[in-house]
C-alpha cells in the first residue's frame, strides 16, 4: 500500500510542477474571486442562484431527524372571501374597525383559560408620513379608535396583543417609524411591539432587542414567541450573523388545521374553538393582488418552501424560537475557506491525466461528499453550511476545462492535416 501511495505521489507531482506558475496563480485568482462573487450574489436573485439555494438548503433541512413543527400557532388568513367580497371591500389600508372586531371575537372564546390567549396583527400600519408629522389620515380615525377600543378591551380580558411596527432601515443604525396607533396608550404587560421587516437573507429568523434594534425592539417574531412563552432563549449571534431556520410548508399548516380563514371562524362552532382556544394567533394577508382570484397573492416572499405570504414567514421563525430550532451560520470566512479548499481540489483534479469518465466521477463524488458534509454538519452539530455555490463552480469549472481541451484537440488535428496536405 505504502508503494502504491509512493508510485501515485511520484506520478502526480511532475504533472503538477509541469503546469507553471502562471496556471497556479490563474488558479488562486479564479478561485477567491468566484468564491468572494459566490458570497456577494448571496442576498441577489441572478440566474436563479437564489431559487437553487433555496432548494437545496429545504432539501438538506427536509432530512433531518428533528421536523419542524408549529406547535401552538395558528394562522388567520383574510382570503378573497373576506377581502375582496365581504365588508373590507378590497381597500386599501385594509379597514381597521374590522380588525378591531377581528381581534375582540378571536379574544372572546375561553375567557377563563388558564393560559393567554395571543394575537398578532401582521399588516403595515405605518403612519402616512413616517416622521410623525401625521400619525393618521383623518379619514381613518374613526376606525383606528375602533381598532383601538377593541385592542384594549383584549387585554382587559387577558389576551396578549402584538402589534406590528416598521423600521426605517436605509440608515444605520434603523430608525422606528410613526404608526397610526402611536397616539393611543395600552397596558405594556398585555400589548407589545415587534418589528415586521424580514431580513436580507429569508431563512434566517430576525432578531431585535438591546443593541439590535430602536429602543431594544424585538422583531415581530420574537414578540410572538415570548407573548406565548413568557420567555425565550435568545440567541446569541452577531449582527449580519443571524441563526438559521428550518422551514414549514404551508400546506402542514393547512393539512395539520393550523390555517383558518377570517370569516370560516364563527363563536360557538366546534371548528371556532379548536381553532383559538389555547392558540398564537397570527392575522395576516392571504388575498389576491388584484381582484377576486386574479393575480398573485399579495404580500408574497421567495422562501425555500416557494413563494409564501409574510404571514407563513413570521409563523415559521416564531414557532422555530418557541421551539429553539436554531441552526448558527458558520460564518462568511469559514464557509470560504471550504469552498477554497474545494476549487483547490478541482484544479488538482484537472491538472492530471484523467480519462473523462474518471473526471465526472471525481467531480460528481465531490459535488455529493460537499452536500453530506453539509448535512451532516446541520444534522450533527446545527451548523448551516451553503453547498450550492461551489457546486456550481464544479460544473463550470468542468464545462471550461472540457472545452479548452476540445479546442486544443482540434487545433491539433488542423495542424496535423495541414501538415500532411503539405
Amino acid at each position: 500500500m505504502a508503494e502504491r501511495r509512493g508510485k501515485l505521489r511520484d506520478d502526480i507531482w511532475p504533472q503538477l510542477k509541469s503546469k507553471g506558475a502562471s496556471y497556479w496563480m490563474r488558479v488562486l485568482v479564479v478561485g477567491f474571486l468566484g468564491t468572494l462573487l459566490g458570497h456577494l450574489l448571496t442576498h441577489v436573485d441572478s440566474f436563479g442562484l437564489r431559487e437553487a439555494r433555496h432548494w437545496v438548503y429545504q432539501h438538506i433541512s427536509d432530512l433531518t431527524n428533528r421536523q419542524p413543527l408549529s406547535g401552538d400557532i395558528v394562522i388567520v388568513a383574510i382570503t378573497d372571501e373576506e377581502y375582496w367580497k365581504g365588508e373590507l371591500a378590497g381597500r386599501s389600508p385594509i379597514k381597521r374597525d374590522y380588525l378591531g372586531a377581528l381581534v375582540e371575537r378571536l379574544c372572546s372564546a375561553d375567557p377563563n383559560a388558564a393560559r393567554p390567549k395571543v394575537i398578532a396583527l401582521d399588516f403595515d400600519m405605518r403612519s402616512p408620513i413616517v416622521d410623525g408629522s401625521l400619525i393618521d389620515h383623518p379619514d381613518y380615525k374613526v376606525e383606528t379608535d375602533k381598532l383601538a377600543s377593541s385592542i384594549a378591551a383584549a387585554a382587559a380580558r387577558n389576551c396578549k396583543i402584538v402589534l406590528p411596527r416598521t423600521l426605517n432601515c436605509s440608515v444605520d443604525p434603523c430608525l422606528k417609524e410613526s404608526a397610526v396607533l402611536d397616539s393611543y396608550s395600552f397596558d405594556p404587560e398585555h400589548v407589545t411591539y415587534g418589528y415586521i421587516n424580514l431580513p436580507a437573507d429569508i431563512r434566517q429568523v430576525p432578531l431585535g432587542g438591546r443593541g439590535w434594534s430602536p429602543d431594544g425592539l424585538l422583531s415581530f417574531s420574537q414578540a410572538i414567541a415570548t407573548a406565548d412563552a413568557g420567555t425565550i432563549n435568545e440567541p446569541a449571534a452577531a449582527i449580519g450573523n443571524l441563526p438559521y431556520i428550518s422551514f414549514i410548508w404551508p400546506s402542514r399548516f393547512i393539512e395539520g388545521s393550523k390555517r383558518f380563514s377570517a370569516g370560516e371562524l364563527v363563536p360557538g362552532t366546534s371548528r371556532f374553538k379548536a381553532a383559538v382556544e389555547h392558540k398564537t394567533m397570527i392575522v395576516g394577508a392571504d388575498w389576491s393582488q388584484y381582484a377576486y382570484r386574479r393575480g398573485k397573492l399579495t404580500d408574497l416572499h421567495q422562501s425555500p418552501v416557494g413563494e409564501i405570504p409574510g404571514v407563513y414567514l413570521h409563523a415559521n421563525y416564531a414557532a422555530a424560537l418557541i421551539d429553539s430550532r436554531l441552526y448558527r451560520s458558520m460564518g462568511r470566512w469559514v464557509a470560504m475557506g471550504i469552498e477554497a479548499v474545494l476549487v483547490a481540489f478541482v484544479a488538482v483534479l484537472f491538472a492530471v491525466r484523467l480519462s473523462p469518465r474518471d473526471r465526472v466521477l471525481y467531480l460528481s463524488g465531490a459535488a455529493l461528499g460537499l452536500v453530506v458534509v453539509a448535512y451532516l454538519s446541520w444534522q450533527n452539530f446545527g451548523l448551516f453550511i451553503e453547498p450550492i455555490i461551489p457546486i456550481i463552480l464544479l460544473v463550470l469549472h468542468w464545462l471550461y476545462d472540457e472545452n479548452r481541451h476540445m479546442r486544443a484537440e482540434l487545433q491539433r488535428l488542423s495542424k496535423a492535416r495541414t501538415g500532411a496536405c503539405a
